[in-house]
């Protein structure tokens, strides 16, 4: 293809075509001539829409720093992105118009493991070892289910 970029694939008689913008980027690909799926994107290069089959699109906002900052979808979710200033995630708010339907909320250690994880379900704690390692999960007690539960993971002697 045109600059090297992957014009066509067909596997099993059925073809996916792919067509670039002028920057170089997917700008849409065709699904078995069924229909295609188009991206829409910034100066920046950053994905900002994504249209499957002629459907609403969703769409993509993003921070100064080149963040995803928010997400909204046809269907009237919405989602918005938190960071700590080392620029990792610590909260995912997914929401409607009618309020918010999951708020998930991470505390990292300083050296950028999740140590917690809340949300609807209640807190999650993780712990690693001093390679920062996963060593245990704390799962919360679900109120119809089992109480809270540990999982321990053990290492070999490779790691």
């Amino acid at each position: 293809g045109a600059a090297g970029r992957l014009q066509s694939r067909t596997r099993n008689g059925k073809t996916v075509a792919y067509d670039y913008g002028t920057n170089g980027q997917v700008a849409a690909i065709d699904y078995w001539g069924r229909g295609a799926v188009e991206y829409g994107y910034d100066g920046a290069g950053q994905l900002t829409s994504l249209t499957p089959w002629a459907q609403p699109a969703t769409s993509y906002g993003y921070r100064s720093s080149g963040l995803m900052a928010s997400q909204s979808r046809a269907n009237g979710v919405s989602t918005s992105y938190s960071y700590d200033s080392a620029s990792r995630l610590t909260r995912l708010l997914h929401a409607t118009g009618g309020g918010t339907l999951q708020d998930i909320q991470y505390v990292l250690d300083a050296n950028g493991n999740r140590t917690q994880m809340s949300d609807s379900d209640g807190l999650t704690t993780y712990a690693y070892d001093a390679l920062n390692r996963l060593t245990q999960v704390e799962l919360p007690a679900m109120p119809t289910g089992p109480p809270s539960q540990n999982i321990n993971y053990g290492l070999d002697a490779v790691g």
